[in-house]
């Protein structure tokens, strides 16, 4: 999770066969994007009820189901390009995806822990829970900040492949045209490169 600041890809890399099986069985039945608002709680309900019947894995759920509003909402406003042109839209994106790991251990802590959502309540709002979230949340944004840099590597590395690779020869002919742009890049972009992309299309 600390090396995926998005929820949405997270489970979908997470398990990606079940994944499949839950978007074309579940999701896309119950009107996929059209119903996404409570689609998501369906879902999660039912990998809860996959996992066991328990009251634990509901509550675990439906947190996880939760988390997906807040982050569609800043999806929906923060991926105008007007927002990845701006210099601090990275700091944006490791702040938002600090909380989106911090979210997800408390998430699992309730599911798979064994306090439950009162117990992980207490701690959280006692002096230990608070300092430790605090502390926990700066370092999670500097690590966010060394993954989008890791990122913006293994963009440049495949940029760099397939602008090198030879084109493929056919029978019959000398070779085959190059393409005009190298294939997009199927390693998630990071903020810069949004950011780049935007800028690129302004001008």
């Amino acid at each position: 999770m600390s090396n995926n600041y998005s929820l949405q890809q997270f489970w979908r890399d997470w398990h990606c066969s079940y994944n499949r099986w839950l978007v074309r069985y579940v999701y896309i039945p119950l009107g996929g994007r059209k119903t996404s608002t409570w689609n998501v709680f369906a879902v999660f309900t039912f990998v809860a009820l996959w996992h066991d019947l328990t009251l634990r894995l509901l509550q675990w759920a439906w947190i996880i189901a939760l988390l997906f509003l807040p982050e569609g909402l800043a999806t929906w406003y923060f991926g105008r390009p007007r927002w990845a042109a701006r210099p601090y839209f990275r700091f944006l994106c490791s702040a938002g995806g600090a909380l989106n790991i911090i979210g997800m251990m408390i998430a699992n802590l309730v599911g798979f822990g064994g306090d439950g959502v009162a117990g992980m309540l207490a701690k959280i709002f006692s002096w230990n829970g608070a300092a430790f979230l605090a502390t926990a949340y700066v370092l999670f944004n500097a690590h966010l900040q060394v993954m989008f840099e890791w990122r913006e590597l293994e963009y440049r590395r495949e940029y760099r492949a397939r602008e090198c690779r030879p084109a493929p020869i056919e029978m019959g002919t000398a070779a085959a045209p190059s393409a005009s742009s190298p294939a997009p890049s199927s390693v998630p972009a990071s903020p810069r490169s949004r950011r780049a992309k935007a800028a690129a299309h302004r001008a």
